[in-house]
């Protein structure tokens, strides 16, 4: 660019008539270098697992059918109550790929707070861990509009669990 002006008033944005960022990078980088890197993640003691593009594309769509399973669909709202870990990108992929609206929510939420988000949002459903599945349990007849409540890390009544069986 030599002249920023002239750059400014004669650049047009090429947008498309539909974008999924899901379908429209990652699953188009799965199927061009399927070994290919998506992510390298590291935890507090120095795990370390390494994910590839073909591995977060399988993971969302398999979340996807677990979703429209659990009566989730297209313009649901939900709430994603998670710390840093793969599970939260995947799940917000899978989100991303069914027009399902994502709210994140973190793991010091209460449950009064998730109430709060909640019946603000009219959210369908809750994907959380283990360690925060009670705060909802503990709020769950204020929340009407919930119809799934979804654990990614351990069995628990009432749950369903995903990730120990999508890869």
């Amino acid at each position: 660019m030599k002249d920023y002006e002239e750059t400014y008033s004669s650049f047009t944005w090429d947008r498309p008539d539909r974008y999924n960022f899901a379908r429209d990078v990652i699953d188009k980088w799965a199927k061009e270098s399927p070994d290919k890197r998506a992510m390298l993640w590291i935890d507090d003691k120095g795990n370390e697992v390494q994910k590839t593009f073909l591995d977060i594309s399988l993971a969302s769509k398999k979340l996807c059918n677990v979703l429209k399973r659990e009566g989730v669909k297209r313009g649901d709202t939900i709430i994603l109550m998670l710390g840093r870990n793969i599970e939260w990108w995947e799940v917000f992929t899978a989100s991303l790929r069914m027009g399902a609206v994502i709210s994140p929510g973190t793991t010091q939420l209460s449950s009064k707070d998730l109430s709060y988000r909640v019946n603000a949002s009219n959210a369908s459903c809750v994907i959380t861990d283990s360690a925060n599945a009670e705060k909802l349990d503990a709020v769950m007849a204020e929340c009407p509009s919930i119809k799934s409540r979804i654990v990614i890390d351990d069995e628990r009544p009432d749950w369903t669990c995903v990730f120990s069986d999508l890869g």
